[in-house]
């Protein structure tokens, strides 16, 4: 799937070293697919948002930092 569904998920962001990974609300872990460095959101709460391409794969469009 190259174009899947377009989604916005918050959660905690972890960085494991060449890539990152958001930890969901809903306990899921998603791969985010991006080239640019998001090591400054490591270990924060954030809003990403971006096109899934496989079920546990977004590609990543925005990142943001979400407030509580």
């Amino acid at each position: 799937m190259t174009n899947g569904p377009y989604r916005r998920l918050t959660g905690i962001l972890r960085s494991n070293g060449r890539s990152s990974v958001l930890e969901t609300d809903d306990g899921e872990i998603v791969r985010l697919a991006t080239s640019d460095d998001h090591t400054v959101h490591d270990g924060t709460r954030v809003i990403v948002e971006g096109r899934m391409s496989g079920p546990d794969l977004l590609k990543l469009v925005w990142i943001g930092s979400a407030t509580v």
